[in-house]
């Protein structure tokens, strides 16, 4: 990770914590559905046309496509909406797994960024 603000664990995030304990894992990356979610292209997919559509901002590169809309849902599916330019640093295992399910042509990636 780029910094050690993103170095987190996903049991220090309550909301996480709570995910995985309710299905009996140790990791939110092994919960059932972790991999739907955040993992399934065909879904990702989905999602970045509803994205697209909303928000106009076109992504050439499917990896990188997936990775933004993967995130996204992550975001989604734990914590539900958090409104306009909030932010939450995900867990270091859940974008490790992300970033090795869809990695960047070049090895080289963004991170964490305070809203603009």
């Amino acid at each position: 990770m780029g910094s050690i603000r993103e170095c987190r664990c996903c049991q220090e995030i309550p909301e996480m914590e709570s995910l995985t304990v309710s299905t009996g894992v140790g990791c939110i990356t092994d919960h059932p559905g972790f991999r739907s979610v955040c993992l399934d292209h065909y879904v990702l997919e989905t999602c970045y046309h509803w994205y697209n559509q909303q928000y106009g901002r076109a992504i050439q590169d499917a990896n990188e496509r997936y990775r933004y809309v993967a995130y996204s849902m992550l975001v989604r599916w734990v914590w539900k909406w958090l409104g306009r330019d909030i932010r939450v640093t995900l867990p270091a295992c859940a974008v490790a797994r992300i970033r090795e399910q869809f990695p960047s042509a070049d090895g080289l990636y963004v991170g964490y960024r305070d809203p603009e």
